[in-house]
């Protein structure tokens, strides 16, 4: 069900389903359909599986959700659907990511605004202190850094090696970046 999901094989995961395989049945990797099909961007199909049945909170071996795959692929329809379904906007992965860090480090605007939106923590970090607006930063995301700062990211913290989201920038010479942090 897992890989029919990622490939939007609807009649294959009715089938399935029709078959009484459990809508929230796991790979080896902990993945679930409705993760699978977030990260790969088939909002159809998420909302297919929830009203299967389909847990939106499951995690994977890496405490991935399906809302954290969605906001990693840009997929704002999906990240609204999901946490219009009582999906965790604040869940954290192993690193301590959550769906606003990946939706940020990946330039996703649209996903960022959502969940800042709904009051999702600007200044999120993973476990080596790399912050949401640290990689936008890195990465030159200017709009995104804006949203951040203006939610009240710290443009002043530091991760585990003292490196600040001004340091980041500035090392990838993103001139747009530094006039906003300075």
């Amino acid at each position: 069900m897992i890989v029919a999901a990622a490939d939007n094989d609807e009649g294959l995961v009715k089938s399935l389903i029709n078959d009484k395989v459990d809508v929230n049945s796991r790979d080896w990797d902990n993945l679930t359909a409705l993760i699978s099909a977030s990260g790969k961007g088939h909002l159809n199909m998420a909302k297919f599986l929830v009203s299967k049945g389909a847990e939106v909170n499951l995690r994977d071996k890496d405490n991935i959700t399906a809302l954290m795959e969605a906001a990693m692929g840009g997929y704002k329809d999906i990240v609204e659907f999901l946490a219009n379904k009582g999906a965790e906007v604040e869940a954290a992965a192993l690193s301590g990511v959550t769906a606003l860090w990946l939706a940020a480090g990946g330039g996703h605007q649209g996903v960022v605004n959502f969940l800042l939106g709904k009051k999702a923590d600007p200044n999120n970090k993973r476990t080596d202190g790399i912050t949401a607006l640290m990689a936008a930063s890195s990465a030159g995301h200017v709009d995104v850094v804006g949203a951040l700062l203006k939610a009240g990211a710290d443009a002043q913290a530091k991760d585990k090696e003292g490196l600040t989201a001004l340091i980041s920038a500035s090392e990838n010479g993103s001139v747009p970046i530094v006039k906003l942090l300075l």
